[in-house]
Protein backbone atom coordinates (compact mmCIF):
# COMPACT_ATOMS: atom_id res chain seq x y z
CA UNK A 1 0.00 0.00 0.00
CA UNK A 2 1.48 3.51 -0.90
CA UNK A 3 0.20 6.99 0.20
CA UNK A 4 -0.94 9.04 -3.26
CA UNK A 5 -2.21 12.08 -1.73
CA UNK A 6 -4.20 13.60 1.23
CA UNK A 7 -6.04 16.59 1.63
CA UNK A 8 -8.19 18.27 4.41
CA UNK A 9 -11.70 19.49 3.60
CA UNK A 10 -14.52 20.18 5.43
CA UNK A 11 -13.34 18.41 9.52
CA UNK A 12 -12.64 14.99 6.89
CA UNK A 13 -9.30 14.04 5.75
CA UNK A 14 -9.61 12.27 2.42
CA UNK A 15 -7.12 9.83 1.36
CA UNK A 16 -5.35 8.27 -1.73
CA UNK A 17 -4.07 5.33 -2.26
CA UNK A 18 -2.44 2.37 -4.66
CA UNK A 19 -2.66 -1.08 -3.99
CA UNK A 20 -1.35 -3.69 -6.74
CA UNK A 21 -1.64 -0.43 -9.14
CA UNK A 22 -5.00 0.42 -8.71
CA UNK A 23 -5.62 3.44 -6.32
CA UNK A 24 -8.54 4.12 -3.54
CA UNK A 25 -10.32 6.91 -2.51
CA UNK A 26 -10.99 7.21 0.88
CA UNK A 27 -12.62 9.34 3.23
CA UNK A 28 -12.16 9.74 7.61
CA UNK A 29 -13.16 11.63 10.10
CA UNK A 30 -10.32 12.93 12.57
CA UNK A 31 -11.17 11.74 15.51
CA UNK A 32 -12.56 13.40 18.78
CA UNK A 33 -11.28 14.40 21.99
CA UNK A 34 -13.02 11.30 23.52
CA UNK A 35 -12.05 9.03 20.39
CA UNK A 36 -8.94 10.31 18.83
CA UNK A 37 -8.71 7.52 16.30
CA UNK A 38 -9.80 8.76 12.85
CA UNK A 39 -12.75 6.51 11.91
CA UNK A 40 -13.55 5.30 7.86
CA UNK A 41 -16.63 7.16 7.01
CA UNK A 42 -16.35 5.97 2.72
CA UNK A 43 -14.89 4.35 0.46
CA UNK A 44 -15.63 5.73 -2.88
CA UNK A 45 -16.33 4.11 -6.01
CA UNK A 46 -14.03 4.76 -8.32
CA UNK A 47 -15.01 4.33 -12.68
CA UNK A 48 -12.83 1.10 -12.84
CA UNK A 49 -9.41 0.40 -11.88
CA UNK A 50 -6.80 3.13 -12.25
CA UNK A 51 -4.98 5.85 -10.79
CA UNK A 52 -6.22 9.20 -8.72
CA UNK A 53 -4.23 12.39 -9.56
CA UNK A 54 -4.63 15.60 -7.32
CA UNK A 55 -7.14 16.25 -4.71
CA UNK A 56 -8.52 19.54 -4.31
CA UNK A 57 -10.95 21.11 -2.10
CA UNK A 58 -11.67 23.79 0.41
CA UNK A 59 -11.18 23.55 4.30
CA UNK A 60 -14.60 24.88 4.43
CA UNK A 61 -16.50 23.54 1.33
CA UNK A 62 -18.27 19.89 0.85
CA UNK A 63 -16.98 19.34 -2.35
CA UNK A 64 -13.67 17.53 -3.67
CA UNK A 65 -12.50 17.40 -7.08
CA UNK A 66 -10.10 14.55 -8.09
CA UNK A 67 -8.55 13.91 -11.33
CA UNK A 68 -8.97 9.80 -12.48
CA UNK A 69 -7.37 7.81 -15.48
CA UNK A 70 -7.05 4.69 -16.85
CA UNK A 71 -6.30 2.59 -19.62
CA UNK A 72 -9.58 2.70 -20.88
CA UNK A 73 -10.93 5.77 -19.62
CA UNK A 74 -8.95 9.31 -20.21
CA UNK A 75 -7.99 12.27 -17.84
CA UNK A 76 -11.51 13.18 -16.25
CA UNK A 77 -11.72 15.22 -13.25
CA UNK A 78 -14.98 14.41 -10.87
CA UNK A 79 -16.60 16.74 -7.66
CA UNK A 80 -17.43 14.41 -4.83
CA UNK A 81 -19.84 15.59 -2.76
CA UNK A 82 -18.78 15.11 0.77
CA UNK A 83 -22.21 14.72 2.81
CA UNK A 84 -23.90 12.40 0.06
CA UNK A 85 -20.41 10.88 -1.35
CA UNK A 86 -22.39 11.01 -4.83
CA UNK A 87 -19.86 11.60 -7.61
CA UNK A 88 -20.19 13.63 -11.02
CA UNK A 89 -17.95 14.10 -13.74
CA UNK A 90 -17.20 17.89 -14.16
CA UNK A 91 -14.42 17.21 -17.40
CA UNK A 92 -13.26 13.82 -19.51
CA UNK A 93 -10.83 14.46 -21.86
CA UNK A 94 -12.19 14.32 -25.34
CA UNK A 95 -10.30 11.61 -27.56
CA UNK A 96 -10.41 13.45 -31.04
CA UNK A 97 -13.03 12.69 -33.31
CA UNK A 98 -13.77 9.29 -31.68
CA UNK A 99 -17.18 8.08 -30.65
CA UNK A 100 -16.11 5.90 -28.07
CA UNK A 101 -18.48 5.08 -24.83
CA UNK A 102 -15.94 4.74 -21.99
CA UNK A 103 -18.27 2.48 -20.24
CA UNK A 104 -18.23 -0.19 -22.90
CA UNK A 105 -14.96 -0.92 -21.60
CA UNK A 106 -13.19 -2.08 -18.18
CA UNK A 107 -9.77 -2.37 -17.19
CA UNK A 108 -8.71 -4.90 -14.39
Amino acid sequence: MMLQAAKSVNDKMIVAYGVDANDKLLVFDFGSDSSPQAKLLHQVELPSVGSIGKLDGNKDENNLLFSFSSFSRPDSLFKLDLETYKTETVFMQKMGNLDYNFDDYISE
